[in-house]
């Protein structure tokens, strides 16, 4: 009988975290009935005999294809890159012969095992929508458009932008505006009065309510700024995905938990530049899971790991080395 590794921090993780009782314990259902390769056949009879929990098909697509935590590799065929990672430690290697029959199959079904990407997407014949939920999300867009038409209000992208808006409504048309990060800017509106009243044009003081949602926001910016200029140093294409912006917002919960941030001693982005200013005192393996997602799974071992190395440092040795070393692993698998 086969056996699997379960990570300690399994039930720790932002992600297993955030899911429903009935759906954490589907995940782990999964980790014990998918093959050696992390490949599983979609069977949610199977998983109300065995693990006594009903699953929709409209719950695995939120809460698992949507998040990247599975990917359809072929119709009711579904990989689980995290499984490789728990499993195998520092990733499949070639020159072992255990591993060698796992990158085959892996292979023969599309999947780089060295990424754990996909490296030809599957399409399933006359599939509607890429997702179950995007004509859901596309409605709820729509519909978000029209309040805003309705409150004569919406979005302004910059200064010059919220000044036009004033001159040409007349002021009247731009209460209820405000910026992409739900930030009011009334200097730059009082420039654009020319001796009218301010508080017709002022946009209106956000009530208590969407305050925090307001910092979440500029958190979820400037995290994400901080990660593409630390990014940047690898000399590797950026690509975000809504599972990325996703593990981004975790991460930035499970920051906002430490004492040093709810003592109001440090911020969120402050936390977050912390720790990837700190990527090198991380193991060889660990310092290659450059991912948000990767990120995001491992986040409580990544912060371990760091207070266990002392204090901050920056190593642009290191950092080299491992920016070489990612090339060479998507250079190789663009060979394969």
């Amino acid at each position: 009988m086969a056996k699997r590794f379960i990570d300690t921090n399994f039930w720790r993780s932002p992600f297993v975290r955030s899911l429903p009782q009935h759906l954490k314990t589907f995940y782990l259902f999964t980790i014990c009935d998918c093959a050696h390769t992390g490949l599983w056949i979609k069977d949610f009879e199977a998983v109300k005999l065995y693990a006594g929990v009903d699953v929709s098909e409209r719950e695995f697509a939120e809460f698992f294809i949507s998040e990247g935590k599975a990917v359809e590799v072929k119709r009711n065929v579904y990989f689980f890159p995290d499984f490789i990672e728990h499993q195998y430690g520092t990733g499949l290697h070639e020159n072992n012969r255990a591993h060698v029959g796992i990158i085959n199959e892996l292979q023969r079904h599309n999947i780089d095992p060295f990424t754990l990407k996909l490296s030809k997407p599957f399409e399933a014949p006359c599939k509607p929508l890429a997702s179950p939920l995007q004509g859901y999300k596309d409605k709820e867009k729509d519909m978000e458009k029209e309040k805003e038409k309705e409150k004569g209000g919406g979005v302004y992208k910059n200064a010059n932008e919220a000044i036009k808006l004033v001159q040409a409504n007349d002021c009247a048309g731009a209460v209820g505006f405000h910026s992409e990060a739900g930030e009011s800017a009334p200097e730059v509106l009082k420039s654009a009065l020319n001796g009218k009243n301010e508080q017709e044009c002022l946009p209106p003081k956000p009530i208590k309510g969407k305050k925090r949602a307001t910092q979440a926001l500029s958190d979820f910016t400037a995290c994400m700024q901080i990660y593409s200029e630390w990014y940047a140093q690898f000399q590797l294409p950026l690509r975000i995905t809504n599972a990325d912006g996703k593990a981004l917002k975790e991460l930035i919960a499970y920051f906002d938990k430490l004492e040093a941030v709810k003592a109001g001693n440090k911020t969120t982005p402050e936390v977050w530049q912390y720790v990837l200013n700190n990527w090198a005192k991380l193991d060889a393996w660990q310092q290659k899971q450059i991912e948000l997602r990767q990120i995001n799974s491992r986040i409580t071992n990544i912060i371990e790991q760091i207070k266990a190395n002392g204090k901050q440092t920056t190593n642009t040795g290191q950092v080299a080395d491992l920016a070489k070393s990612l090339r060479n692993i998507i250079d190789n698998s663009k060979a394969v």
